[in-house]
């Protein structure tokens, strides 16, 4: 019998899903953390590296400067994460936005665990068979998903997840979610 090869991209949280994640952390680092990799697709990496001086509270954005290879690129950001941001940050002008308890910039390998414990306290589970808990590479293939499948552009999407070419957006987002090809039938089929 064959198995099926599937692309992590394919596995996605719900809307849902990623709102019930986001209310079950008290803790406003971690769900500021959470609504950033989510809400502006970033990487681990570039979440890990934010700086507070790449946030522009007028204009609504983030300015990510350490994208993989060396990409920049600005993206939104929803007013609702800026005022968790604000929080967040407080006072500070410079340095990293997320601190480790030690007072500096956390590691990826700590959004990993962030992500993961939260997740967990939500009762979710990875959609992937491979991966029992949530990651965050997880989260921006949701956000992905919930673009597009909301009529958001290949183009747009393109940019705001900083790939190199809209090919590599097509290769790993161009097909539509099976949950929405179930709901266009239903519309189109009534």
């Amino acid at each position: 019998m064959k198995r099926t090869q599937y692309k992590a991209s394919e596995f996605t949280l719900s809307r849902k899903q990623v709102e019930n994640l986001f209310l079950a952390q008290g803790f406003i680092l971690d769900r500021t953390l959470l609504e950033v990799l989510y809400h502006c697709a970033l990487r681990r990496a570039e979440a890990a590296a934010l700086d507070i001086r790449n946030i522009n509270f007028e204009a609504k954005r983030i300015h990510v400067v350490s994208g993989k290879g060396d990409k920049e690129r600005v993206v939104p950001v929803p007013p609702s994460v800026l005022s968790d941001l604000r929080i967040l940050i407080r006072k500070r002008k410079i340095g990293p936005v997320f601190l480790s308890q030690k007072g500096g910039g956390i590691s990826k390998d700590h959004v990993n665990v962030i992500v993961a414990k939260v997740g967990e306290k939500a009762g979710l589970r990875n959609p992937n068979p491979r991966r029992k808990r949530i990651n965050p590479h997880l989260l921006r293939h949701s956000f992905a998903r919930h673009f597009l499948d909301a009529g958001g552009s290949l183009r747009a999407l393109n940019y705001i997840l900083g790939h190199s070419s809209i090919s590599t957006t097509g290769d790993v987002y161009g097909t539509p979610s099976v949950a929405f090809i179930e709901e266009e039938y239903r519309r189109v089929m009534r």
